[in-house]
């Protein structure tokens, strides 16, 4: 293997293992929110994650400061490494303010957007997966195609969420509540399509 492709690969594999642990976050992120207990948030256990993809950052960011050579501009890995991070610590912070906000249950529009972040994580677990060969593999548009899909049904669900929210059925505290809870989750969300575009910038560069 040339020195070159080794430093390539690198970068794939860091990318690569951190897609998968931002899969295992958004998960644990439904599991949470479809099982939720006021007596136990799971917080610590959603913490324990949210640090094993700062890790994950922090590796990539270590590889740009050492390396020479990269498979495309070190902006966009570091802008992508961003990105996937922006991902867990929005489901994070939703994890948070559920046992922070004293939530009791947890209304049925947020499992439909948990379920959609998870969607969205799961294409692009896809999308880098064929990220090495992004010049010739139209899986790799496909894929950020199939995101920014999922992340239009995400603003469908996110304003008709808040619809129902403001419909005067709701008691104030709670509104303010999830207001702020669905701003959180469709932050994941837009992080999720977020992602794709570094990558589409990525294709349109090097075409």
């Amino acid at each position: 293997m040339s020195r070159v492709k080794h430093h390539e690969d690198i970068f794939y594999r860091l990318i690569d293992d951190f897609g998968t642990n931002v899969v295992a976050a958004a998960d644990l992120y439904k599991d949470i929110i479809y099982n939720f207990s006021p007596e136990n948030g799971r917080v610590q256990e959603f913490r324990d994650m949210e640090h094993t993809c700062d890790a994950c950052v922090r590796a990539i960011m270590v590889e740009l400061a050492q390396s020479f050579i990269t498979p495309f501009d070190r902006e966009d890995i570091a802008a992508l490494a961003h990105k996937m991070d922006d991902i867990v610590d929005s489901m994070y912070g939703v994890v948070q303010r559920l046992t922070i906000f004293h939530v009791d249950e947890v209304r049925p529009s947020a499992r439909d957007l948990a379920d959609i972040t998870v969607n969205c994580t799961h294409e692009l677990k896809i999308l880098f997966e064929h990220l090495p060969n992004f010049k010739k593999d139209k899986v790799v548009r496909e894929q950020t195609e199939k995101i920014k899909l999922l992340e239009d049904d995400g603003d469908d669900t996110y304003h008709i969420a808040l619809g129902h929210l403001y419909d005067g059925g709701i008691d104030t505290v709670d509104v303010i509540k999830w207001n702020k809870l669905y701003d959180t989750m469709e932050a994941a969300i837009d992080a999720c399509e977020e992602c794709a575009y570094v990558v589409d910038g990525v294709v349109i560069k090097n075409a």
